[in-house]
Order: C-alpha cells, then sequence, then structure tokens
C-alpha cells in the first residue's frame, strides 16, 4: 500500500512538472516579458517626447537593463541569485557602479519607477522560474514550520 503511494504520488509530481514547465511557466514568462517590452517602449517614446530632459546616460542605462531581462528572463534562478550575490560582495567595482546607478535613478523618479517596474518583473520570473520547486519544497517548509512552533 505504501509503495502504491509513493508512485501514484511520483506519478502526480511529475505530470505536474511537466504541466508546470510545459505550459505554464513559458506562458506567465511569455506575460512578463511583454511587460518588459512595454516599459522599453516607455522609455523610447519619453526619449523622443523629452529629447533634451531625458539625459542620455540614463536612457542608455534603462534601455540596456530591460533589454538584458528581456534577454535573461529564463535564467533568472535561485543559483543565479546566489552567485549575482557573490559577485556583489566581492567587487567594489560592481558596488561603485550601482551606487553610480541609484545616483541616477534618484534624479529622475520616473527613471526610477520604470526601474522599479523592471525588477518587478524580474523577481516575477524568479518566482516563475522557481515554481516547479514548490511541491518539493512545500512539505519541507509545512515540516519546518511544525518544528518552529514545537521546539522554539
Amino acid at each position: 500500500m505504501l509503495l502504491q503511494g509513493i508512485i501514484v504520488l511520483l506519478l502526480l509530481l511529475s505530470v505536474y512538472h511537466f504541466v508546470y514547465e510545459f505550459l505554464i511557466a513559458p506562458t506567465l514568462l511569455q506575460k512578463a516579458s511583454f511587460r518588459l517590452f512595454q516599459l522599453r517602449d516607455e522609455i523610447r517614446r519619453r526619449k523622443i517626447r523629452e529629447v533634451d530632459d531625458f539625459s542620455n546616460e540614463t536612457y542608455f542605462f534603462l534601455e540596456d537593463s530591460i533589454n538584458s531581462a528581456i534577454d535573461n528572463l529564463q535564467c533568472f534562478t535561485l543559483s543565479f541569485l546566489l552567485e549575482s550575490r557573490k559577485k556583489l560582495q566581492h567587487s567594489e567595482d560592481l558596488r561603485h557602479q550601482l551606487a553610480e546607478m541609484n545616483r541616477m535613478l534618484d534624479q529622475d523618479p520616473q527613471a526610477r519607477r520604470i526601474y522599479v517596474s523592471m525588477l518587478r518583473s524580474v523577481l516575477n520570473a524568479f518566482a516563475i522560474n522557481s515554481g516547479g520547486w514548490l511541491p518539493y519544497l512545500f512539505p519541507v517548509l509545512i515540516i519546518e514550520w511544525i518544528f518552529r512552533g514545537t521546539f522554539l
């Protein structure tokens, strides 16, 4: 009986994983990429309308960031996040570049809003790309929650 239950569970997990990875995740990633296309179109329209007021540095930074996000949507995973964090901790130059970028965005609230929207889409892609692991992690999180309540 236990063996049959395990086989059924594994079969259900494999069906879930197949459906999620080949149907649900690509559809959700496409929606995220469409949102990024909208943001890119928004900064391009703004550059056309405000040729003198919208700095080239800010425009090119936002366009490059959005284009990179579009190109790498399927790459935003836990391993990518951990690798990026390690690079950020060990690279003074990268931290300096991020500080410069932050100062540039502080001068333009509309550019900051667009950048934050782009980051939300990237975070959404991270969640989508990690969604295949949810059924495997959910029992672990429940057990951790139970033990935390029992022993802490």
